[in-house]
């Protein structure tokens, strides 16, 4: 009988496929058409297999008056899987190598900035310690301006007092020993009752407190208390000195004498506080007659 359909059609059916009709199929593959597919597949090397798949049945349509077998859809599909299968395995290979040369690069730039890298200095254990001695330091200037004010008033009236009459004279020699001798006004009676002299006030504001407070067997508060005991002696030495009509070389040495004792009795006082060696040049460098 008479064919009905003249066009070819594949067949599909599972027959054995012979040595030349195989060789006629990978030919068709062999197609420029063909060739670029599986070109580009190999190169991109990261298509699923479902993209695979998709061109599969791309080429088993009819081509040119022709079809493709099953085995021959078939082995294009092995052939470009496993193009794509190598390819993906060299990408994959790649990938460690790429983020192993990172990873070295990353090494040795940190290990460089290490060792390039000064020490950083150590903060001071605790700020608040650094607040408190500067308020303690600001407080040691303060107790420093009676003994200065003494020296002051000591120069003047070693300057002066051949020109004073006696009651003159004691008012000065009074406000020259910050009360310690010959209180003036107001103190002379409370005197009777309570220790006006600023030096003793002093050093029991250095001892006992409010300012700081240092036992009484402690260096600083004997030096002090001796400090202070020699100044007063030297103040009444003086006042014996004054109270004589002739004046000699002997009174220069009083005046002397008691301008030592003050030096003396101000580091005496200085040292209670207990300050770094900078605070307490700080402290001498704002009085430098009284640590000259």
């Amino acid at each position: 009988p008479t064919p009905t359909h003249t066009t070819p059609r594949c067949s599909f059916a599972h027959t054995r496929i012979s040595p030349s009709s195989r060789g006629a199929n990978m030919a068709a593959v062999a197609s420029p058409s063909l060739a670029s597919t599986a070109a580009r597949a190999a190169t991109i090397g990261k298509r699923s297999l479902n993209h695979v798949r998709n061109h599969h049945r791309l080429l088993a349509q009819p081509q040119q008056g022709g079809c493709l077998s099953e085995a021959s859809s078939a082995s294009i599909l092995c052939d470009t899987a496993a193009a794509s299968a190598a390819a993906a395995a060299a990408a994959a290979a790649a990938v460690p190598a790429r983020a192993f040369a990172r990873r070295a690069v990353l090494t040795a730039a940190v290990a460089a900035l290490s060792a390039s890298a000064a020490p950083t200095p150590l903060a001071r254990a605790n700020p608040f310690d650094d607040f408190a001695e500067g308020q303690l330091a600001n407080k040691a200037k303060f107790f420093m301006g009676p003994p200065a004010l003494s020296l002051e008033r000591l120069d003047a009236l070693q300057a002066s007092e051949v020109t004073l009459t006696v009651d003159e004279l004691a008012v000065v020699l009074g406000k020259a020993t910050l009360d310690c001798l010959n209180p003036r006004g107001p103190l002379a009676a409370y005197a009777n009752v309570r220790d006006v002299c600023t030096l003793n006030i002093l050093v029991r504001s250095v001892t006992k407190g409010p300012a700081v407070t240092n036992a009484a067997a402690s260096a600083e508060a004997m030096a002090v208390t001796a400090a202070a005991r020699d100044l007063e002696k030297s103040y009444d030495e003086l006042a014996a000195e004054l109270a004589l009509d002739q004046r000699g070389d002997s009174r220069d040495a009083a005046f002397r004498k008691s301008k030592v004792l003050i030096r003396q009795f101000a580091a005496a006082l200085l040292a209670c506080f207990r300050l770094s060696e900078a605070r307490n040049a700080a402290t001498e460098a704002a009085f430098p007659a009284l640590f000259a």
